[in-house]
């Protein structure tokens, strides 16, 4: 069952901890809620599985804390990995997930392998592969991946990208972000909470 990680968009503490009411998984990305520890503790004891998302060098010295906080999953972009980071979310608990943003294109078949297969060597457990669809052409791209792992979080974003998000849970994807309703999403192309169980009903996903 794919997993629906709900993105809050804004850095508004009370109105995220509003939102999150009734989630199951939720993100935290500290490029865009930047709390201060206080905050960061109140919302990572809240009942959500958490998936705590380090995009900026400045945040990895902040590691240690927020692995005492336990969240379910910590995600290192892939210019911010080491094998000291990865071990130590291991050592921690936690599931260590490894992303890689593309802001330009999608890239070739080729290419794509290369790059999942990079991701791989770093010893996460889960793959994240995101990247920018110039084409809907381009959200097919990313399917072939699929069959050498199970475990891959792959689509395109943009407006253009949106049914790879589709596509991706047709193939079993392990979480889809989703934003929520009444909000703006945080990017161009991510469904909110109301799209996503419209096409879940009309495609009978669970």
């Amino acid at each position: 069952m794919t997993k629906e990680i709900l993105v809050f968009p804004h850095r508004d503490f009370k109105t995220h901890c509003e939102v999150l009411k009734n989630s199951f998984f939720a993100e935290l990305r500290l490029d865009i809620h930047r709390y201060n520890h206080k905050e960061y503790e109140e919302l990572l004891a809240l009942p959500i599985q958490w998936i705590v998302s380090f995009r900026e060098e400045e945040h990895v010295k902040h590691l240690d804390f927020f692995l005492s906080q336990r969240p379910s999953y910590i995600d290192l972009d892939f210019s911010l990995v080491s094998p000291l980071f990865v071990e130590k979310i291991n050592h921690a608990g936690s599931t260590c997930i490894v992303s890689y943003h593309g802001f330009y294109q999608t890239p070739s078949e080729g290419r794509l392998y290369e790059l999942w297969k990079q991701c791989k060597r770093t010893g996460a457990q889960i793959i994240k592969l995101v990247f920018e669809a110039k084409a809907l052409e381009d959200n097919k791209k990313l399917l072939f991946l699929y069959g050498f792992d199970s475990q891959l979080i792959a689509f395109n974003m943009g407006e253009l990208g949106k049914e790879s998000r589709v596509y991706a849970a047709l193939q079993g994807v392990q979480m889809i972000y989703l934003a929520p309703d009444g909000f703006m999403p945080l990017v161009a192309g991510q469904l909110t909470m109301s799209e996503w169980k419209q096409i879940k009903d009309k495609l009978c996903l669970k």
